[in-house]
Parts: C-alpha cells; structure tokens; sequence
C-alpha cells in the first residue's frame, strides 16, 4: 500500500489588505525546510569566504564627478583571511572597473568593513568626453617622422604619463 499525504492548505496572511499575495505557502513543514537550506547555504558560503583570497564586493560608482575625467568607485573588501591586514589588502587586491585595471584600491578607510575607493577615467565626467585615462597621441612637433609621436594619459586627478613612440 502506498502511503499519500494531503498537503495542508497554505495559512493566510495576518494583514488584511494583503490582497491577492495573501495566500502564501507558509506551513511549518516548508518554513523548516527553506530555514534549514538557508543556514546550510550560509554555512557553505561563509567557510568558502574564509579560506578565499581577498576580493571586491557592491563597487559603485559615486554620484558626482571627483574632477575633470574622473569618477571615485567605492568598494567593500571582504575575504580577508584571519590575521592578514584588511588595509594592507585593500591596497593590494585588484579590481577591473569599467574596464581599467587596477593593482588595488586608491585610498583605503576602515568603518569596520574595509573600503576602497578608486578613482576611475569616465568620459560622461570629462570636458572633452574623452575618458583621459586612455593613452591619447599626437605627431611630435619636433621630428618630421610620422610614426613619432607623443603621448599621454591621466593616471588620476593629480598625476599623468608622457611617452614618445620614436
């Protein structure tokens, strides 16, 4: 004999106004089971964060530009394994944002979670709506040779490189 068991009918929100949401599938038996595989998964996740390396968590971008070119990111460092420092982490684990490469973060505070801020080439920020931390070249005024050429590139708001080709 095959032994069937009649599902109980789901419990109704205790808010009236709850409308057509007010049916849920809140029996015990099914809260049990979605409590006891959320703390698995957590479990699960949080040993995998702790033996990982460092890495960047939610970067996003502030909402005003932080000089001509630039727009400040900010980060939340998290997998810092256990008597590393966070600070120390967070100016040597890299980040690809918006396609630039980054060794670490810029500058690093700590509000009991380590954040990092990262001051990123945007052109929707420049005045020439170029992002100015892509090398950007022009012939050398002082060599008749074409394939000498100058040029340059924002590294922040402050700091640049120059390079000739020739």
């Amino acid at each position: 004999m095959v032994e069937t068991r009649a599902r109980a009918a789901p419990y109704r929100s205790a808010h009236p106004k709850a409308g057509p949401l007010a049916l849920r599938d809140t029996h015990p038996e099914n809260l049990m089971s979605k409590t006891f595989l959320s703390a698995v998964l957590t479990l699960t996740l949080s040993a995998t964060t702790a033996s990982a390396d460092p890495y960047w968590y939610a970067i996003a971008p502030s909402e005003d530009c932080k000089c001509d070119g630039f727009r400040t990111y900010t980060g939340w460092l998290t997998g810092v394994p256990e008597g590393q420092s966070s600070t120390e982490a967070c100016y040597n684990t890299p980040a690809i944002i918006n396609g630039h490469s980054f060794s670490g973060a810029d500058r690093c505070i700590k509000f009991g979670i380590q954040v990092g801020y990262f001051d990123v080439g945007d052109a929707s920020c420049s005045s020439t709506g170029t992002d100015p931390s892509l090398w950007s070249c022009y012939q050398d005024p002082g060599s008749t040779d074409p394939a000498c050429q100058i040029c340059h590139r924002k590294l922040n708001c402050d700091t640049g490189q120059i390079k000739r080709t020739c």
